[in-house]
């Protein structure tokens, strides 16, 4: 019974760090970007810094918001079927990811 509830707990910390950085970009003065390393670009550069930034944050809260859903959806598809099902969902979802990606 403890291990769904885990589950859901390091799902939703998870998701809301994704959260929290969007909400964080989302009401940034200075233009963001995503932390890949690049530098943000210059805000004489942009023509709204603050749409830039909107949709940057937008963007995160969209992904935290969705991965939690996938997360939470997911782990209870697979608590519910064959172990052996489960395997070759996830090595089809890698598969298709690897020549989509």
């Amino acid at each position: 019974m403890a291990e769904p509830i885990i589950y859901v707990v390091i799902c939703t910390i998870v998701s809301m760090i994704f959260v929290i950085l969007g909400i964080y970009q989302y009401c940034a003065k200075d233009p963001v970007t995503i932390n890949t390393g690049e530098t943000p670009p210059k805000a004489e550069d942009l023509i709204d810094v603050k749409l830039w930034n909107q949709k940057h944050g937008r963007n995160f809260i969209i992904l935290g918001i969705m991965l939690w859903c996938t997360f939470v959806a997911g782990g209870y598809v697979l608590s519910r079927i064959n172990v052996v099902i489960a395997i070759i969902i996830i090595i089809v979802a890698v598969i298709v990811e690897f020549f989509l990606g």
